[in-house]
């Protein structure tokens, strides 16, 4: 046998791999759920990432438009990633509540660095004792009181902001986020 044939031989054993492993990865996953509820991808490499890009800082409409546009529920692709959002506050309670589903552990690996042992991210174990010792504080009154403080200081906030902009003032934006909170925090103790 040539060395020619050789390298046909593998170069078309390893673009068959390739391909094989591609479809595994990208394709077959998003053919297997094309009859849910969600809008169509716009490619199998990105999947839905357009909509995002396209609109920077403004993931929050798109979802919105998504709900609107497809139900309470709905799947979308980021990259390879189904994401099934499940945006009905009915069926958030019996989810979180009644499925013990396990977190991801991508979703670990990128908020675990800012949360540190939080309640977000501590294994299941430790999570649920955490949330039966604040369980208590966290009712409806405590809710409505704190969704109220964090709108006044969050208008304070903006105040300040806006009166920055138009003073061309440099203001310490750590600082401000960081006195929003406690404001919230010390106001809802």
């Amino acid at each position: 046998m040539s060395a020619m044939f050789i390298a046909l031989v593998v170069g078309y054993l390893l673009f068959s791999l390739s391909w094989l492993l591609f479809s595994l990865v990208f394709i077959i996953p998003k053919l297997r759920h094309r009859n849910f509820p969600g809008p169509h991808y716009r490619s199998f490499l990105f999947g839905n990432a357009a909509d995002f890009i396209a609109h920077p800082g403004e993931a929050h409409l798109v979802l919105q438009r998504y709900r609107a546009r497809f139900g309470k529920t709905f799947q979308f692709y980021a990259l390879q990633r189904r994401i099934v959002a499940v945006t009905d506050p009915d069926d958030v309670k019996f989810v979180l509540a009644t499925k013990a589903l396990p977190k991801a552990e991508a979703f670990n690996a990128s908020v675990g660095a800012f949360s540190r042992d939080g309640l977000l991210t501590v294994p299941e174990e430790r999570h649920m004792k955490q949330r039966r010792a604040i369980s208590g504080r966290f009712n409806d009154d405590f809710l409505r009181s704190l969704h109220v403080q964090t709108s006044a200081a969050l208008e304070e906030f903006a105040g300040i902001l806006g009166d920055a902009a138009e003073s061309g003032a440099v203001i310490d934006f750590d600082e401000m986020v960081t006195r929003l909170a406690l404001d919230v925090i010390l106001r809802c103790a």
